[in-house]
């Protein structure tokens, strides 16, 4: 029992001394501070497909292995890859860069999508077609 009266004691001096003592009504509580500002938002704006890119070297491709270059021009961005009729791939994920890809196939039409963010269920703002020269 004692336990339970010195822990009622403790939350009783607490509340005193968070309301004041005396009867005074309690203090205000704190305003809340401005929520900070994400630093990502600002360094990585929205993708603009105005200012968006996607390239292959070579075109037609002349082996197995291409060079995808992109760029979202701004923010964030995903590149995603189909061949011919077969569901989309995630390629690489960067608002920039240089990517080899050594598998390209003869007979084959590869598309690689660039996409603003991680959602790729919008529409692409980039794309393009490679085809391995016979």
């Amino acid at each position: 029992m004692r336990l339970g009266t010195a822990l009622v004691f403790a939350t009783i001096a607490a509340f005193s001394a968070a309301c004041g003592s005396g009867g005074s009504s309690p203090a205000a509580p704190p305003t809340p501070a401005p929520a900070a500002a994400t630093t990502t938002a600002a360094a990585n704006p929205p993708a603009s497909s105005s200012q968006a890119r996607i390239e292959v070297t070579p075109n037609p491709a002349t082996g197995a292995n291409v060079t995808i270059s992109w760029d979202t021009g701004g923010g964030d961005g995903s590149v995603y890859v189909k061949q011919d009729q077969a569901e989309e791939k995630l390629f690489a994920h960067a608002p920039k860069g240089t990517q080899e890809a050594t598998w390209i196939q003869p007979k084959s039409t590869y598309e690689f999508r660039l996409y603003a963010g991680t959602d790729h269920s919008a529409a692409p703002i980039a794309t393009v077609q490679v085809r391995r020269q016979q």
